[in-house]
């Protein structure tokens, strides 16, 4: 008699332990993604101060968003395919008002220069930094009363 008591109570201390191990493992990821998500791990706080550290970027001026571009990758036999959005930022608002005529011209130069790139040509730091000069001139040499300062890519993804 005793010893099915035993054994009873014995079993419902693992189950009580096993429960609160389970609840506490639950809490830590809870608190673990939590940290994550938010960016307040260490990555997050080292990434806050580097930004600060360069200052505020300088305010976006007059611009011209074009809608999606979508065109196939060079040398992937037509696997692949880039779709971006783009705005380009010009000196003045004569920029915008000269864009709105030229759009169809500009867009064909765009897609010439994105419908020739690579995979390697598309990938994020200097090769993608390389094409947004290549879109500043291109989308500049069309232009006549104003400067393109800037191209910012809205949307960017491969597949």
């Amino acid at each position: 008699m005793w010893c099915c008591r035993l054994r009873r109570i014995e079993a419902m201390r693992r189950r009580r332990l096993i429960v609160i191990l389970a609840i506490l493992l639950v809490a830590a990821g809870a608190v673990v993604g939590y940290v994550v998500i938010s960016g307040r791990g260490s990555g997050g706080e080292a990434s806050a101060g580097k930004a600060d550290a360069r200052g505020p970027s300088p305010a976006m001026g007059p611009g011209y968003t074009f809608d999606a571009f979508i065109v196939n990758v060079a040398d992937t036999g037509g696997r692949r395919y880039l779709k971006c959005t783009i705005t380009a930022e010009f000196d003045g608002n004569a920029g915008v008002t000269e864009m709105a005529g030229k759009v169809p011209l500009v867009r064909d130069v765009v897609i010439d220069i994105l419908s020739s790139k690579t995979m390697e040509d598309l990938e994020p730091g200097v090769p993608r930094d390389a094409l947004r000069a290549e879109l500043v001139s291109a989308i500049g040499s069309s232009m006549t009363k104003c400067k393109v300062t800037r191209v910012f890519f809205n949307e960017f993804a491969v597949q």
